[in-house]
């Protein structure tokens, strides 16, 4: 499970850590960069403190730090320099996000996969760096495209936006055969029938390139896992056209009692990889005590 973190200060944040990777079966810890588009301390640095402070606390001490290289704030130049820091610092876990295409910045995930992979000639460390990349979630032809294409570049760990449906258990609801790869865009609403297409398609992908067909088992999707708390956070997230399916049925179960509803979407969650989020630390020490 990876618990996504967002550092407020040192003593805090080793406190926090401890209270969370106590009871939940942690393995990785992952620092946003820049969340919400503000200005945060940069991520390679809080690992590199965080992860010395922490050798010691027996909780932590075989936890992966994840720092987050956000591509919209760099230049060939500064991703260079990036990838050149994890190697220094020795951290072999990074994540790298922004966006597929060109419409809004310059850099995109895929430009610092072909830097990397240039860089990765000339370094053993940074070919055996664990990526983590973003995917959308949605079934379409544009995602399916974006993560084939990662595959390719050597990524094998992705993260997708949060789900709030475990599985469609509906009768009558419309199918997505697993051995045909459908690719009409639309919002997955729940997360096993998302599931269950990528990772039919990474097979085929990954069976069809001799090259891939060693990394097959070795691919992970990560379920985003965000608890709300009020019905207004979903109706912002909404309304920010993020492409993430809130159904109503959560929605009203917020209202009616946001603790037990999260508690019962964890428990739903759980037979899958997580990626923990939250929007207020609150919301993570109220599932705590359901975990406990």
């Amino acid at each position: 499970m990876i618990f996504e973190y967002l550092p407020t200060n040192i003593t805090q944040d080793v406190e926090r850590l401890c209270l969370v990777c106590n009871a939940l079966p942690i393995t990785h810890i992952l620092i946003p960069s820049n969340p919400v588009s503000k200005p945060y301390p940069d991520s390679l640095s809080i690992i590199a403190t965080l992860r010395d402070l922490v050798r010691q606390t027996k909780t932590l001490k075989r936890i992966h730090f994840i720092p987050t290289i956000k591509t919209s704030l760099h230049t060939a130049e500064s991703l260079q320099s990036a990838f050149l820091t994890l190697e220094y610092l020795n951290i072999s876990h990074a994540a790298i996000i922004s966006g597929d295409t060109t419409l809004s910045h310059p850099f995109t995930t895929h430009n610092a996969l072909e830097i990397l992979r240039d860089m990765q000639k000339k370094s053993t460390f940074l070919r055996q760096l664990q990526i983590y990349c973003a995917l959308e979630s949605k079934i379409s032809l544009r995602n399916s495209h974006g993560l084939c294409k990662k595959i390719q570049y050597g990524v094998q760990n992705f993260i997708t936006q949060p789900f709030y449906h475990a599985q469609n258990t509906r009768e009558n609801k419309s199918q997505i055969h697993n051995n045909t790869p459908y690719f009409l865009p639309q919002i997955t609403k729940d997360f096993k029938t998302f599931y269950s297409f990528y990772k039919n398609l990474i097979q085929i992908y990954t069976k069809n390139n001799l090259s891939l067909a060693s990394s097959q088992n070795k691919i992970q999707i990560y379920c985003g896992f965000l608890p709300l708390s009020h019905a207004r956070q979903a109706h912002t997230i909404h309304a920010k056209n993020l492409g993430i399916s809130i159904p109503t049925s959560y929605i009203n179960a917020i209202d009616n009692n946001a603790n037990e509803a999260n508690r019962n979407l964890f428990k739903a969650m759980r037979q899958y990889n997580l990626s923990l989020n939250y929007l207020s630390f609150g919301d993570i020490e109220k599932l705590l005590d359901y975990a406990n």
